[in-house]
Formats: C-alpha cells, sequence, structure tokens
C-alpha cells in the first residue's frame, strides 16, 4: 500500500469519530432541549392548579362574607369551633354544611371557624377573655398532585358588624 492509500484511509477514520462526536453532541442538546420543554409543560400545568385554588379559596371567603353580611346571629354564630364546613346552595339561599365540598374532582374545599380571644390590652390571643362578636375563619384549599397533597389556606377575622 503506498502513502497517499494510508492517509486516505486515515482521514475516512477521523472522519467517522467526527460524525459520532458532532452526533453525540446533538443528542445531548435534543435530549437537554426535551427536559426543558417536559419542566415547562410540568410547571405550567401545576401553575393552573394553583390559580384554580386560589380562586377557590377568594371565592371562599367571599361566601362567607354573604352568610355574616346576611345573618350573623343564624349563620355563623351557631357554627361549632374547630368543625370543618362548607357552604352550600340552594336556590337563591346560602348556608353552612358539615363537611367538604368536593369541587370538579379535584379540589376539596372547606371551612373551620374559631372563637377569638383578647387578652389585658385588648388584642387578639391564644387565650383570654371570649370576643364573642369576632370570629376566626380558616379557608383551605386541598388538591391531589404528582408529589402528594398541597393544601392552600386563607385565615380570616369576620366581626358581627351589623
Amino acid at each position: 500500500m503506498d502513502k497517499t492509500a494510508i492517509q486516505k484511509e486515515k482521514q475516512k477514520g477521523i472522519s467517522l469519530i467526527e460524525v459520532v462526536i458532532g452526533s453525540s453532541i446533538l443528542l445531548v442538546a435534543m435530549m437537554g432541549i426535551m427536559a426543558a420543554y417536559s419542566l415547562y409543560v410540568r410547571t405550567t400545568l401545576s401553575n393552573t392548579e394553583r390559580l384554580q385554588a386560589t380562586l377557590l379559596l377568594e371565592e371562599g371567603v367571599e361566601m362567607v362574607r354573604i352568610l355574616r353580611d346576611a345573618d350573623w346571629d343564624a349563620h355563623i354564630d351557631p357554627l361549632s369551633t374547630g368543625a370543618d364546613y362548607f357552604v352550600q346552595q340552594s336556590g337563591s339561599s346560602l348556608s353552612f354544611v358539615s363537611g367538604s365540598e368536593y369541587i370538579d374532582g379535584k379540589f376539596e374545599r372547606s371551612f373551620e371557624v374559631f372563637d377569638v380571644y383578647r387578652d389585658g390590652n385588648d388584642d387578639i390571643a391564644i387565650s383570654g377573655t371570649l370576643d364573642g362578636s369576632i370570629k376566626k375563619v380558616v379557608v383551605s384549599v386541598s388538591w391531589s398532585t404528582r408529589t402528594g397533597t398541597t393544601t392552600k389556606e386563607v385565615t380570616n377575622y369576620f366581626a358581627d358588624i351589623f
């Protein structure tokens, strides 16, 4: 074999190595792009659920506010402390019912009502004198995700202002 034939064979070998390395680099880049896209899609879907849960929390607070405005003594005052409730609509009227509410087969919403106490400085405290004209209401929304159950809560204080 002459010198030019050997050089041509070496060139073919080097070209083959360049093709393999170039293909590997492209493959790694494509896999990175696909992983980033997958993460983007998962994040977008979870943000949709978080937004829905936030809107359900706001709606829950507004329902409690409507019932407070309608009649404190009939709707808010008789509720048991620490028990789970949800708001049920019957025709044009709303009322509290024991238990949790399931929305769209995915979200679970409930309300808890707690008594409010005042300390010697008239500040809200864990213990002290019971303030019968204010209730602490915790609205929570839970839903299942890939990694477990996610829960969002919002706490509000409602006063008998009417």
